[in-house]
């Protein structure tokens, strides 16, 4: 007499167990590679933004006090990135064109190889100073 045990799985329901989880795990794995895409290029964003914050303050201490237009241009090396910074006075067909003594500060930073960058900018109030 031959008898036969009936413990474990047999090869056929292994395998169909094997491609179930794989059909369940493929497309996590592709949101992953996605996300982690994401949030390398949210980081370079990041980068910029910190190098063109930095490079305000730089342009601002270089600048003369009483300055009211101001252009300088810096390139970072890691990520390739060029920064420009403007000081000028506010556009013609802007609301706060009529406001006396308002200019408007702009600082781009662009990577290379983009057609547009990150912009950072800020309204500055400049009296006019008193002659002695």
């Amino acid at each position: 007499m031959h008898c036969k045990s009936e413990a474990g799985f047999t090869l056929i329901e292994a395998m169909i167990a094997v491609a179930i989880i794989g059909i369940i795990l493929v497309p996590m794995f592709l949101l992953q590679g996605t996300i982690l895409q994401e949030v390398g290029r949210r980081s370079h964003e990041l980068r910029r933004m910190f190098f063109a914050r930095q490079f305000f303050f730089e342009a601002r201490q270089k600048q003369s006090e009483t300055a009211i237009e101001y252009a300088l241009e810096k390139k970072e090396k890691n990520p390739p990135t060029l920064l420009n910074y403007t000081l000028g006075s506010i556009p013609k067909n802007s609301s706060l064109k009529d406001t006396y003594n308002l200019y408007i500060e702009r600082v781009t930073a662009i990577e290379q190889g983009e057609r547009f960058g990150q912009k950072l900018v800020h309204f500055v109030f400049k009296p006019e100073r008193e002659k002695q």
